[in-house]
């Protein structure tokens, strides 16, 4: 009969050492688990610093983020931003269209730029809008906008 396997910490705590250093390959009945070189490649490296979703953390350096861009919005469109793009969007006044406040609770920055198309902006469904657009050529307008459950808040503010 073959002897029950100890486990691996147990049998370093034996010894007074619970310390374990690997090398070579983890195995599991004879297929591989772990090959040390997987650390870093297919197994992430352990870094205190990462930050995670479901644990609050306090960021002691800026980030940087890259500018989704929503094209061309003419017609009689709506664009609705979406966080999954991005925290910073960017979107040409090119016609009439509506803006709309995004689905789920987030910040987002939108920076509009009329072309020479540029229509009457709409917006529908913000629980509060504090400026306004115009539709004159090359004007610029950064847009801030807030969604907390079912309240919704859009601030216009023109760059001109």
């Amino acid at each position: 009969m073959e002897a029950a396997a100890t486990p691996l910490l147990s049998a370093y705590a034996k010894y007074g050492d619970t310390t374990a250093n690997f090398t070579g390959t983890l195995q599991n009945g004879g297929s591989n688990v772990v090959v040390d070189t997987d650390i870093g490649v297919t197994v992430q490296s352990y870094d205190a610093a990462t930050l995670e979703a479901d644990v609050p953390d306090v960021l002691t350096a800026g980030f940087a983020g890259a500018v989704y861009d929503n094209g061309t919005q003419s017609g009689a469109g709506t664009l609705t931003p979406d966080e999954a793009n991005g925290n910073l969007q960017k979107a040409v006044n090119g016609g009439a269209h509506t803006l709309a406040p995004p689905t789920n609770s987030t910040t987002l920055v939108l920076q509009y730029t009329n072309n020479a198309s540029a229509g009457t902006i709409t917006t529908s469904g913000f629980t509060k809008v504090d400026g306004a657009f115009t539709t004159t050529d090359g004007d610029d307008f950064m847009c801030y906008i807030t969604k907390n459950g079912t309240f919704s808040y859009l601030n216009i503010v023109a760059l001109q």
